[in-house]
């Protein structure tokens, strides 16, 4: 189990790098309005299975509150559901995520139904919250079809939003069905009011899979704002539509949104920035090229706690933000919280002190001897040369490490350290220098890669 632990923290500092550029049943607590709150999936079902057959999913576990909680046990009513993940207590930060393993395994014939108790406390209060597990459990060899089924929330309310401001926020899919399904479009994807970007490019789920998503809000006037998202999918051969309500109000707040510029305006929507990448195995094995172009979406976004984010959209269709602090600091958005660390880690701002050259490191969080800290610093000032001019940049770095703590040793497990060159002048980047990271297991040989991007073209608008 250490050893898969260990690969699984090394695996997640490896996607940082690659990253960077509904119905629920739970019984609260009754503490404070920020108290944690566990969320998850009333009813699983892993549809036709034949008997002994053991299937696996992924539950998306979501702490809804502003405070932490801990699953301390779980109860299950029946032998048929495999649980293993609460053998010790799992931490979830405040608005965190985590993604459990549960697995099924028919014991006999017919519907067979497990109602699943999850213990949590919060604040020093107990609570719990219910998941109910079915299949329909067929002689040996016989596991049946189906289809897959799209969950989306019913409604997604924004409340109240200021006129002219882009507001952004996230919400969790899931396919509940028994075969893989594939999104292929959004009525929404470039609203006027509303729209839901997420799927530009077409996106898979398996059964019992979940991915969370970004959908954005934006009122033209005073007054409520209602509009319908379509997501059309596609399983075993069939068409699909799965909807969602979004609702917002309109208000005048009397001034502007806030936030700094730290000089100069911020490039606005549909700006462009084109990069000649590299891609280089460190040992000499293996080099690939491409070009890559990063555009604009909002530089006006209302998200995660700051205003004036610019909202960047990558190559894949993948969505990524940043904000200019007043001080000329560029911060950087990361939910770390999806890939399962053996931590409680939660989504963040990570801010590289370009401007202020203070040197900011910190713990993220630490459970069962795991440590994972960042560390952001100020390098230089240097000159570079890219899109046929030469650019005043500021030279910054963010740096992730991860280490397990046996007794009084610290055992290095992994470090990713992700390089930018930050040009004021453009609000962007001239150079950036993603993914160099070395991995380390126990016994284990160290590797590490690189990628490089420069500057080929940029329009800004």
């Amino acid at each position: 189990m250490r050893i898969q632990r260990i690969a699984l923290v090394a695996s997640f500092l490896v996607v940082v790098g690659m990253w960077w550029s509904g119905c629920s049943s739970s019984t609260g607590p009754a503490t404070s309005s920020r108290a944690g709150t566990l969320v998850l999936p009333t009813t699983i079902d892993f549809g036709a299975m034949s008997v002994g057959q053991l299937r696996d999913t992924l539950v998306p576990f979501q702490n809804t509150g502003g405070d932490s909680l801990t699953i301390t046990s779980d109860g299950r009513s029946s032998a048929d559901e495999l649980d293993t993940n609460f053998f010790n207590p799992v931490g979830i930060g405040a608005y965190g995520f985590r993604a459990m393993h549960v697995q099924f395994q028919p014991l006999a014939t017919g519907l067979r139904t497990v109602h699943d108790t999850i213990h949590y406390s919060v604040g020093g209060n107990g609570a719990l919250a219910v998941m109910t597990i079915t299949a329909n459990a067929e002689g040996s060899g016989n596991t049946g079809g189906g289809t897959g089924s799209l969950f989306v929330p019913a409604t997604v309310d924004f409340g109240i939003l200021p006129v002219g401001a882009w507001h952004d926020t996230t919400i969790v899919i899931a396919n509940n069905g028994t075969v893989a399904l594939t999104i292929t479009s959004s009525s929404l994807m470039n609203g006027s009011e509303a729209r839901d970007m997420s799927f530009a490019v077409p996106m898979t789920l398996q059964p019992g899979s979940y991915q969370i998503i970004h959908v954005q809000f934006n009122p033209n006037s005073i007054g409520v704002h209602v509009h319908t998202d379509s997501i059309r999918y596609t399983t075993n051969g069939t068409n699909a539509i799965a909807t969602i309500v979004y609702r917002g109000q309109g208000a005048n707040t009397g001034g502007g949104t806030g936030g700094g510029t730290g000089g100069g305006a911020i490039p606005g929507p549909g700006s462009t920035f084109t990069y000649d990448t590299w891609q280089v195995d460190t040992n000499g094995n293996s080099s690939t090229h491409s070009d890559s172009t990063y555009s604009i979406v909002s530089n006006s976004l209302a998200f995660s706690g700051k205003t004036n984010v610019l909202e960047m959209r990558g190559p894949d269709g993948s969505l990524s933000y940043y904000h200019v602090e007043t001080n000329g600091d560029v911060s950087t958005y990361l939910d770390l919280s999806q890939f399962g660390l053996p931590i409680p880690v939660t989504a963040s701002w990570y801010t590289i002190p370009l401007a202020s050259h203070k040197e900011i490191t910190q713990i993220i969080d630490s459970a069962q001897g795991f440590v994972l800290s960042s560390d952001a610093k100020y390098l230089a000032s240097p000159s570079v040369s890219a899109a046929n001019q030469t650019f005043a940049t500021q030279q910054g770095s963010l740096s992730f490490t991860a280490s397990y703590q046996l007794g009084p040793i610290a055992l290095p497990l992994g470090s990713l350290t992700t390089t930018i060159w930050y040009v004021p002048s453009i609000k962007f980047y001239a150079k950036r220098m993603d993914a160099q990271s070395t991995i380390s297991g126990l016994g284990g040989t160290a590797k590490s890669s690189s990628s490089n991007y420069l500057l080929k073209s940029l329009q800004v608008r």
